[in-house]
């Protein structure tokens, strides 16, 4: 929380301070990675803004991650004999609004601070794979099935607030069009609360 502070008090002392930008609405598209709570996964999406004639943007931002990692079941779970097989898939799907102040305006190059906030939903499939009990009959060894399914999946989602801050470094290859990095802190306050590490390539078109 501190971070995020911290991060909005540099927001407002940027605005004016930076050279000149064209104002007027832009789309942006990004694609990169995230490491944290979730482990390692893919995420992507895309925003609309408007950056204002003081060098601050205000922009709605939604983003996925189709394939994450999360953390097992309760060890209650795994101490079934013999031990189900596991498989757990899920997705997070976040929509946030953020506020981008530049920091540096170099001429072509420049330097922003953003910050946002909204929800997050994610959505948890567990898939447990039961195994069979064996059972010996004379000779030679069965199996015999237990007594539910051989494989059960559970569904879960999930929707809380996000916070989201970092920076952003991009280059204007025409009047129109920016790439650059994208790199933030993520923190999404579920029942068990999520940190993690974005970053991402972004391409900007400015209208």
């Amino acid at each position: 929380m501190r971070a995020l502070a911290a991060c909005a008090i540099v927001l407002l002392a940027s605005i004016g301070s930076a050279a000149a930008q064209s104002p007027g609405p832009y789309v942006t598209g990004h694609v990169g990675a995230t490491g944290g709570d979730g482990g390692g996964a893919l995420i992507t999406g895309a925003a609309a803004g408007y950056m204002s004639p003081r060098r601050l943007a205000f922009e709605l931002e939604i983003s996925v991650s189709p394939d994450v990692d999360f953390p097992p079941p309760p060890i209650s779970i795994l101490s079934i004999f013999p031990a189900p097989g596991i498989n757990i898939e899920g997705r997070m799907l976040w929509l946030q609004t953020n506020a981008v102040a530049t920091l540096v305006d170099a001429g072509k190059l420049r330097a922003a601070a953003i910050a946002g906030g909204g929800v997050v939903n994610v959505r948890r499939s567990i898939t447990y794979d039961f195994p069979t009990f064996p059972v010996t009959f004379s000779n030679p060894l069965l199996s015999l099935p237990l007594p539910f399914p051989y494989n059960s999946t559970v569904t879960s989602t999930e929707t809380a607030m996000s916070l989201t801050a970092g920076g952003i470094v991009d280059y204007a290859l025409t009047k129109h069009l920016r790439v650059g990095v994208d790199a933030r802190y993520m923190h999404a306050f579920l029942y068990e609360p999520m940190k993690a590490a974005r970053v991402t390539a972004r391409a900007q078109w400015q209208f």
